[in-house]
């Protein structure tokens, strides 16, 4: 977040989403044990909980955070990516 530049209201909402429907089932994690399965799981644990466009939206931010891990050499690869995962529809 601390590398991000967003506006302040959007900074809260993002970060608001992240600590509620990230942090809770992704957050202890290492980056390592974070695979497809797992973003799934998510997902679905998810799928009674939110509207599929606020799921939509929290895959997004999933997908970026794990994008600047890559990029940044912490992962090889983004578990959002993966042909057996897919961004929920709105």
């Amino acid at each position: 977040m601390r590398g991000q530049t967003f506006d302040e209201s959007t900074r809260e909402s993002v970060e608001y989403r992240v600590r509620k429907h990230l942090y809770p089932m992704l957050g202890d994690r290492p980056l390592s044990k974070i695979n497809p399965g797992l973003i799934r799981d998510w997902d679905r644990s998810l799928y009674d909980v939110l509207s599929a466009s606020t799921r939509s939206v929290v895959f997004a931010h999933l997908r970026a955070i794990l994008g600047a891990a890559v990029d940044d050499e912490k992962i090889v690869k983004n578990p959002c990516t993966a042909r057996s995962v897919r961004q929920p529809r709105h």
